[in-house]
């Protein structure tokens, strides 16, 4: 990468004046402005901030496309990296677009493959906040790969927000990718119907649930006698359970993690009450811990603590406290069996 980016400034140094004067450059960037000064802006402020992280941008943490424009146009301070930026693209653009034309006329087709997500920290969520729900984190559930489902990271869409503009950030995605592909793969086309979903605060996919997907509806939950959902959606934590993970360490534990309820019953302090608290609190990495014995101790402590956060036989909705969704495989966990 780094001898790529040397060759890529020399060749910018060298032919940008020319290429921004040629018909073909001017025809492709009037067709694809809105993205590429946002793109190229996006790059020159993670080069700039030392971080993809736009909620540290200051002042262009949410710009409108109008500040975009500002900020990329001709004079502007970010003028030349910006350009720089653009002149690659255009490049990458024009050698795509070659070999997808050399594919057809030889009667090869070439596929394009389409995450289904785009990265928290992009120009997409940069731009089109609005389209994202960028407190939850797509994953999927347990299956033969992970016991505990995978978090991806992605944030998931608003579709409502995406009806609204008739999907044109999809439209204009897959109008983009045609212009190279003869045939797209999404991975994974179920995402456009339902998405595994979880809190962007957990780590794991233990605790997601579909969306969309049918609640259990607290009055349901009343009508059947059942009235203290609290037992069913905070995690269930008693001394017996305490002293089955850590033994001899149990007091440790608890007088560290735990508020006690009561005859018996404990409950996580809420500086310790979602998975990324956790991680966070008990680092497994012996730099971070200070010894390979301490990062040790703190796996084994995390993976019980993260147990006990993670026995619930329901999930409450984070948007409506009245919905319910069973947790999945629920069925293990010791709060179900302890009902």
């Amino acid at each position: 990468m780094k001898l790529k980016n040397e060759v890529l400034r020399a060749a910018y140094a060298e032919q940008s004046v020319a290429l921004f004067a040629s018909p073909a450059y001017k025809q492709w960037f009037a067709k694809n402005e809105e993205w590429l000064r946002a793109y190229a802006l996006f790059r020159v402020l993670s080069d700039k901030y030392q971080t993809p992280d736009f909620l540290k941008w200051e002042d262009m943490a949410n710009p409108t496309l109008d500040d975009i424009r500002k900020a990329t146009s001709a004079g502007s301070v970010h003028e030349k990296e910006a350009l720089f930026h653009i002149f690659t693209q255009y490049h990458l653009h024009s050698q795509l677009k070659a070999v997808s034309e050399y594919a057809a006329k030889h009667r090869v087709g070439l596929k394009g493959d389409i995450a289904i997500g785009v990265k928290l920290q992009s120009v997409d969520t940069w731009i089109y906040r609005q389209l994202f729900r960028m407190n939850k984190s797509t994953g999927a559930p347990p299956d033969a790969f992970s016991d505990d489902g995978q978090n991806w990271g992605f944030p998931t869409y608003n579709w409502e927000a995406m009806a609204a503009t008739n999907y044109s950030w999809w439209r204009t995605r897959l109008q983009h990718m045609a212009q190279y592909f003869h045939a797209f793969r999404i991975d994974h086309v179920l995402g456009f119907f339902r998405i595994w979903e979880i809190p962007r605060y957990h780590v794991t996919g233990l605790l997601g649930r579909f969306y969309p997907s049918l609640p259990v509806w607290r009055s349901e939950l009343e009508s059947r006698g059942i009235w203290d959902e609290k037992r069913l959606h905070e995690p269930y934590v008693r001394s017996h359970l305490l002293a089955g993970l850590f033994g001899n360490e149990q007091w440790h534990v608890q007088g560290r993690f735990f508020e006690d309820m009561g005859n018996g019953y404990w409950r996580f302090r809420p500086e310790f009450s979602s998975e990324s608290q956790l991680m966070n609190a008990l680092p497994v990495d012996a730099a971070a811990a200070g010894t390979q014995q301490q990062a040790d101790y703190n796996r084994w402590v995390r993976g019980g603590l993260l147990q006990l956060l993670q026995n619930v036989v329901l999930v409450q909705d984070e948007e409506d406290e009245n919905k319910f969704y069973p947790r999945i495989e629920m069925m293990r966990t010791s709060s179900f069996n302890e009902l």
